[in-house]
């Protein structure tokens, strides 16, 4: 079985530019939970939520909701926050 390869910081960062990961990435520290303790509480799963913050488009569109309302936020409020 071979490893996929470690993706790059630029890999990574580009990833990120998605707006409403962005947002729900930033709402998270700003709280101060762990991708595991939002996960949890939110009632999604930790791999779900780290694609979900890298952009990833194949998260559903109902858990990301849910992880928006856990946060107190609305779609909206999350992309005014990255204007």
């Amino acid at each position: 079985m071979t490893k996929k390869p470690r993706r790059t910081l630029r890999e990574l960062e580009k990833d990120l530019k998605n707006p409403l990961s962005s947002a729900v990435r930033a709402r998270r520290k700003a709280l101060g939970y762990t991708q595991a303790e939002l996960a949890d509480r939110a009632g999604v799963s930790l791999h779900l939520l780290e694609e979900f913050e890298l952009g990833r488009p194949t998260v559903r569109l109902d858990k990301a909701l849910q992880i928006i309302e856990f946060l107190g936020g609305s779609i909206h409020a999350s992309f005014k926050q990255t204007e």
